[in-house]
């Protein structure tokens, strides 16, 4: 199995991850072609037909090692399913981080310091996305993390569990917020 990652050029990439699958939860190396927005795998790096199409409009990109106990493990968040892969090499893992960030505009991934920078200049208020927020108790841990962090404390936070939408009103140290949020298993995600 070749395991070398060809940078393509405009962002683009390919180059082998290995894909959990989505009902039985096995793992298989597939051969990824990233294009614009869209993330095809093969089966072989030979095959014309893609074994599938991860469409990362509105996706989110984070860090999955903490869900799948795997090293250079990303997730991939779609509207409709969490695609979870991994790199054989850290130099793999951060290329795949950096081509997927740039491909999934408008919503940007965690890490992008420089969108930090812009929440921290930020006149009114702040939304996040933040995945993983699917229950009352997982909202009362969110406000919480939140208000944490928050000056004033007291100020307006609305929270949507449907959405996973977050809205601030206030400031806040913001990398602290991400970090707090992705401890406890939460994906955030600036809304620009």
């Amino acid at each position: 199995t070749q395991t070398t990652t060809v940078d393509r050029g405009e962002g683009e990439r390919s180059g082998w991850m290995t894909k959990q699958g989505d009902l039985i939860k096995n793992w298989k190396k597939r051969w990824f072609v990233l294009t614009a927005n869209h993330l095809y795998y093969y089966r072989a790096h030979s095959d014309k037909q893609c074994a599938g199409d991860i469409i990362l409009d509105n996706a989110i990109i984070g860090p999955g090692h903490h869900k799948t106990q795997k090293p250079n493990t990303i997730e991939i968040a779609t509207k409709n399913r969490t695609y979870y892969v991994y790199t054989d090499s850290l130099s793999e893992y951060e290329g795949w981080v950096a081509a997927l960030a740039q491909a999934t505009s408008p919503l940007r991934n965690h890490w992008d310091i420089s969108l930090l920078e812009e929440m921290k200049k930020a006149k009114g208020p702040i939304e996040l996305i933040v995945r993983g927020m699917e229950c009352d108790k997982c909202l009362a841990k969110v406000e919480s993390i939140i208000r944490s962090v928050l000056s004033p404390p007291e100020a307006k936070i609305e929270l949507d569990a449907e959405s996973q939408k977050v809205v601030i009103h206030g400031t806040s140290d913001h990398n602290a917020l991400f970090n707090a949020l992705e401890e406890v298993g939460f994906l955030p995600c600036l809304v620009v």
